[in-house]
């Protein structure tokens, strides 16, 4: 674990360690900027939680533009949330 979360410490601590040759890192904080100076040889790509974050995020934002659609499709917009759990009922008052 670094002190901080500044670029100039990542960036210190990356040109320490020479040899590393891929840079898993979120997307903000100018650690991007930090690994291209330390290490310009390095691949760098996104760290799996960040990468599963954005993927789910794309893919809920595709899923509530649509659902107004599909539960014509499907005839399901007579769902009547009374019946529904509290979790459903976030869940479907979401979506629509």
């Amino acid at each position: 674990m670094l002190p901080d979360r500044e670029p100039a410490t990542a960036q210190a601590w990356l040109a320490a360690h020479p040899t590393i040759s891929v840079v898993a890192r979120d997307r903000g904080g100018g650690y991007g900027e930090a690994t291209a100076k330390a290490l310009p040889h390095a691949v760098q790509v996104a760290d799996r939680w960040h990468l599963m974050e954005n993927a789910s995020r794309a893919f809920l934002d595709a899923v509530c533009k649509s659902m107004r659609q599909i539960r014509i499709v499907i005839r399901a917009t007579t769902i009547d949330p009374k019946l529904l759990t509290a979790a459903e009922r976030l869940q479907y008052e979401g979506y629509l």
